[in-house]
């Protein structure tokens, strides 16, 4: 479907760049504060733009740019604004684990920077971003929870 709400919908381009479609892209990242109102709306209040534009991109549904956007209709977020801490003992072996890298694609990414998954206190399992790692005779961690587990 080519879009409108503009002058030349033949030679337009980017329109995935739109400001409501990069909403929806990045809604991983502010979903987190939203997700437990699935029924409420993101609500379009003003702009300097173009707010009549309607975009359809491959597999997804028709956008407006002044649209109320539906909170279930975001993307699930990444982590839930919680943060996790406690203290464990530790093993020179998981300390090597844990100060080494990890290749992807080719690049070395230190392990710390990575999700991690644990044992809480009532046998569970439980996954989340490593913040910090403070290292004495034990490890304190700081851990922002990953969303959905």
């Amino acid at each position: 479907m080519a879009p409108s709400g503009i002058y030349s919908p033949e030679t337009a381009i980017n329109l995935d760049l739109s400001p409501a479609n990069n909403k929806l892209r990045h809604s991983i990242w502010f979903n987190s504060a939203l997700v437990k109102f699935p029924t409420e709306y993101l609500r379009y209040s003003s702009n300097e733009g173009n707010s009549e534009l309607q975009t359809k991109l491959t597999g997804k549904p028709t956008l407006k740019e002044n649209d109320n956007i539906l909170i279930s209709r975001l993307s699930k977020p990444i982590f839930e604004p919680e943060w996790i801490e406690f203290e464990t003992s530790f093993s020179q072996e998981f300390l090597s684990q844990i100060r080494g890298t990890t290749r992807i694609d080719g690049q070395d990414f230190n392990n710390y920077y990575g999700l991690v998954e644990f044992i809480n206190k009532k046998g569970k399992k439980e996954r989340g971003y490593l913040f910090t790692a403070k290292i004495k005779n034990t490890i304190n961690w700081k851990i922002l929870k990953a969303y959905g587990v």
